[in-house]
């Protein structure tokens, strides 16, 4: 169970960042896609300027989240993202085969925060100053977003 002091954790950890890099697993979901739409929202609340990215093209199902965030492709962004993040959060998976596009960029990547409530456990945001916020309990990592939006005295929308 996340409590709420990991959720005091995330957001104190989050205030250094400025342009944080947030990604999901491959072939996202619902779940997925609206924990980074969400995410984007909060982090604006906060004055940070979150840039969401795509492993795949955007889901056509999902087409009602896709005005809500700036949504960058990783394939023909990366290396700009990658050279201009200060941070870079995970959501809905602590798997690296689910993260495969940026493999090679989670070794050399900047601080970094998981936030999932999947069993899989890979050591990603394991190095100091990483954080995870893991809770199999919840039913989806939405849930967790909206949690730590509450925590932190956001208002959801």
């Amino acid at each position: 169970m996340t409590l709420a002091h990991d959720y005091v954790a995330a957001r104190t950890w989050l205030a250094d960042c400025r342009r944080p890099l947030l990604v999901t697993h491959r072939r996202p979901d619902g779940d997925a896609l609206g924990a980074l739409a969400a995410a984007t929202l909060l982090l604006r609340e906060l004055g940070i300027d979150p840039h969401p990215a795509l492993f795949d093209p955007f889901p056509a199902r999902y087409t009602w989240l896709e005005p809500l965030a700036p949504w960058h492709d990783w394939n023909r962004e990366h290396d700009d993202l990658t050279a201009t993040c200060d941070a870079l959060v995970i959501l809905d998976t602590c798997a690296v085969s689910q993260l495969e596009p940026i493999a090679g960029f989670l070794p050399r990547a900047p601080r970094t925060l998981v936030i999932d409530h999947h069993p899989t456990r890979d050591p990603i945001a394991t190095r100091p100053g990483d954080l995870r916020l893991l809770d199999e309990s919840a039913g989806a990592v939405c849930l967790l977003v909206a949690e730590w939006a509450q925590a932190a005295g956001i208002a959801l929308t």
